[in-house]
């Protein structure tokens, strides 16, 4: 236990060292997709940092880049995730709360509902159909239209 005491000496003495990225207070992570944290740590005397994030208090073996990987998120994932960046003496934390969606993250799912609402109100009127019947006589309109400038010409 003394070694914590001199560390926590020391840590008056290094005002050099800075976290100048942390992660937000709360990361959504969805199933079945990566999630990532990252933190980023900088040290003006250029010592080397380290660091060591950890899930609810309890280090995670190997996680120890300024980038927290979870390759394929689960339920399980979710919790407070922390990371302790150390140079020389001084330790500084940073922490994030990560929530688990319940569905899965699918991009392309929005589009159609935004278009939604307004597909059902056209199936009900009728008036695509009325739309079409009229392209003949649009194209036929260009036809002449072409036919009018090759006269002028």
């Amino acid at each position: 236990m003394r070694w914590f005491f001199v560390l926590w000496s020391s840590v008056c003495f290094a005002g050099d060292f800075s976290l100048i990225a942390i992660p937000p207070a709360e990361t959504m992570g969805y199933p079945g997709s990566p999630l990532l944290i990252s933190v980023t740590g900088r040290s003006e005397s250029g010592a080397e940092i380290s660091y060591q994030w950890k899930k609810n208090g309890k280090a995670i073996p190997g996680a120890t880049s300024h980038v927290l990987l979870i390759q394929k998120a689960a339920a399980k994932d979710a919790g407070v995730y922390s990371v302790d960046v150390k140079s020389g003496a001084e330790t500084k934390s940073a922490e994030t709360k990560v929530v688990m969606s319940k569905t899965k993250l699918k991009p392309q799912a929005r589009v159609p509902a935004s278009t939604m609402p307004s597909a059902p109100s056209c199936h009900d009127t009728g008036k695509p159909a009325a739309k079409a019947e009229k392209k003949p006589l649009a194209q036929d309109h260009h036809e002449h239209h072409g036919h009018h400038g090759h006269h002028g010409h």
